[in-house]
């Protein structure tokens, strides 16, 4: 096709407007996808902020737990030294129970073969007693006239001893205690109570009938139970009666104040007959003169 020549001096033909518009669309669109960073790298800038948040919190959580499990170790190592102490005052304690239930099995098997003396030279009054029954004490009490003495040992409950003197009255209740001792008239026994020994009716005196007699260099210690009051007054004896379970044994001292002396075994179950016999037949006694006794750490004087 032959080319239209434009003739000099002739205006060049002016475009569509709209071609015009569109081109310059695509124009612009090129120059701000050559001003914006690619899509590529805003994914990679995301992706790097994405794992540095990551890393941040995992750290931050890792530090906590290390920091947790560190505080655990601490408690942990605390408990086990503490357990290790208990243990090792534990281990102590039992060495020292095992030192100590050797030494009570020892005192065991030697204790019920120890006896103790008990010794009164103002009272005139000695006998031997297993050490178990612990130490033996004497009081003395005032009645409403005259006075009472009472022994007693620390670990025996069971067994007591006592007497009073001539002018004892009270208006408490009688025992078997309250005795002077035991008058003897033509083979017959009597178990001597208040009032003074003259001869007459002023004593209070009851017939008896001793289980057994045991003779010894004091005298006689008559054993008695509760069938040995066979007085006529048996209403009054009975009051002075060992009991139903019990046994007692009447002695004559010689001191110028206290003029007998009751032993009693309160309960036979825990001390029988032939264990109360060994134990009576330990008895000793001495004159005292003077009107005078010692009753514990006191003295007693007319």
């Amino acid at each position: 096709m032959a080319k239209q020549k434009i003739k000099a001096g002739a205006s060049p033909k002016k475009r569509p407007a709209g071609k015009k518009k569109q081109e310059q669309k695509i124009q612009k669109t090129k120059e701000i996808k050559e001003a914006s960073p690619t899509s590529g790298g805003v994914m990679a800038v995301a992706a790097v902020i994405v794992v540095g948040i990551i890393i941040f919190v995992w750290q931050s959580h890792t530090g906590k737990r290390v920091r947790e499990a560190q505080n655990e170790n601490k408690n942990i190592k605390s408990e086990l030294t503490n357990l290790k102490n208990s243990l090792f005052s534990v281990q102590s304690e039992n060495e020292e129970l095992k030192v100590e239930n050797e030494d009570l099995k020892t005192m065991t098997e030697v204790l019920p073969n120890s006896k103790t003396e008990f010794k009164n030279t103002k009272l005139g009054l000695n006998f031997v007693y297993p050490a178990v029954w612990g130490e033996m004490k004497l009081t003395a009490s005032a009645g409403d006239a005259g006075k009472q003495y009472k022994g007693e040992f620390s670990h025996n409950g069971n067994l007591v001893l006592g007497g009073i003197d001539s002018r004892f009255s009270s208006s408490g209740e009688k025992s078997f205690l309250d005795t002077q001792g035991f008058r003897k008239r033509s083979g017959v026994y009597f178990y001597k109570s208040t009032g003074e020994d003259t001869g007459d009716q002023s004593m209070a005196t009851y017939r008896i009938q001793p289980v057994e007699v045991i003779n010894f260099s004091g005298g006689e210690i008559l054993i008695v139970d509760s069938s040995s009051f066979i007085d006529e007054n048996l209403e009054l004896a009975v009051m002075f009666s060992p009991g139903q379970n019990g046994l007692g044994a009447l002695v004559n001292l010689d001191n110028g104040l206290f003029p007998g002396l009751a032993i009693w075994d309160k309960d036979t179950s825990q001390m029988p007959l032939e264990n109360f016999k060994e134990f009576l037949q330990t008895l000793t006694v001495e004159a005292v003169g003077g009107g005078e006794a010692a009753v514990g750490d006191e003295m007693v004087s007319e």
